[in-house]
């Protein structure tokens, strides 16, 4: 029988999965990198399965813009966020609310090498973490018999409080030409015992860079299997 897992692991294990994010390298792209000139739009979407036919489905749009380096030092992509729709069910109404002011977008300005794969990102800084354990403990109290899907959620919510370290994206997600890829890892359970994350990831895209991409990350423990789903597409602003 499956068993519920305890908020606690399901924090550890979305740490460990989203930590394990750079599963691309530039060695896997054939093509090279050159970035569009005109400014772009990148949507990513975040799809968590819920386990009972929901999902909470987060999709934010970026307005960005590579711009070169002096010196041949690489790219540096400027973003701004503009547009944020989340989707859940009507029983995590609250914990919706809090992802949907959440702005996400101190990623920017992101640096990439010279060969286009990210480099690193701009400092997450201090986020209020004791106001948003608060809320998620008072969302947990809310759901008085919360499924597993619930909490899984409840813990990405506390995990994308922790800042860029849980919150990397792929380091070829920018490079052009298709890639597929999967990696598996073991990571250590509270109280014993291991968990496993599965990785796919694939890309695909044309005239320079990605188009479009999908990362699936698969969290294994105690017994549960535990989704979480994102997708990328970079088209031109407007377009």
């Amino acid at each position: 029988m499956r068993r519920s897992l305890s908020l606690a692991a399901m924090v550890l294990a979305t740490a460990s999965a989203t930590a394990l994010a750079p599963c691309a390298r530039a060695s896997d792209a054939a093509a090279a990198f050159a970035p569009p000139s005109g400014p772009m739009r990148l949507t990513r979407m975040v799809i968590r399965p819920l386990g009972d036919g929901e999902a909470i489905v987060a999709t934010r749009s970026y307005r960005v813009a590579f711009v070169a380096m002096p010196g041949g030092g690489g790219w540096r992509i400027d973003g701004v966020l503009v547009e944020t729709t989340i989707d859940a069910p009507p029983r995590l109404a609250a914990l919706a609310g809090i992802e949907r002011k959440r702005r996400d977008d101190a990623m920017f300005p992101m640096r990439l090498a010279t060969d286009g794969t990210i480099k690193e990102a701009a400092d997450l800084g201090p986020r209020d973490r004791a106001a948003i354990d608060a809320a998620v403990e008072a969302a947990r109290r809310q759901l008085k018999t919360p499924a597993p899907g619930d909490l899984a959620f409840l813990a990405q919510i506390r995990a994308a409080a922790a800042g860029s370290a849980t919150a990397r994206w792929p380091e070829a997600l920018f490079l052009p030409g298709p890639l597929s890829q999967r990696t598996e890892r073991t990571f250590a359970l509270p109280g014993g015992g291991e968990g496993t994350v599965l990785i796919a990831f694939t890309r695909s895209g044309c005239c320079g860079t990605m188009q479009r991409a999908e990362r699936k990350v698969t969290t294994r423990m105690g017994g549960m299997d535990q989704d979480a789903i994102e997708r990328w597409t970079l088209e031109p602003e407007g377009g």
